[in-house]
């Protein structure tokens, strides 16, 4: 980071979900600023029409990993199944 001083985190309601009023909040934004969001796809273009860092998150994430279990026989599930251990190390991430 090339900035100074402390980092601001912006946090945003709208009525909707659609492009434009995400366009809008970030009209202005510096390049390789980070986004957070959840999977929603439109956020996707939005990080590369200002060249920002999309991270997802971790929350939404793991769902993929418990549904990944949850098709997993019964007699084959085990702590050392890769979605169990990934369950695991992001629950770690959350833990207090």
């Amino acid at each position: 980071m090339t900035g100074s001083g402390v980092p601001i985190r912006c946090f945003s309601y709208t009525p909707g979900r659609c492009a434009k009023l995400a366009d809008k909040l970030f009209t202005g934004i510096r390049k390789g600023a980070v986004l957070k969001t959840d999977e929603y796809e439109p956020y996707n273009d939005i990080a590369q029409c200002y060249d920002l860092v999309h991270l997802g998150c971790w929350a939404h994430l793991r769902r993929y990993f418990i549904k990944a279990e949850e098709n997993v026989p019964k007699a084959a599930l085990s702590p050392a199944l890769l979605a169990t251990r990934f369950i695991m190390l992001i629950g770690k991430l959350f833990a207090p």
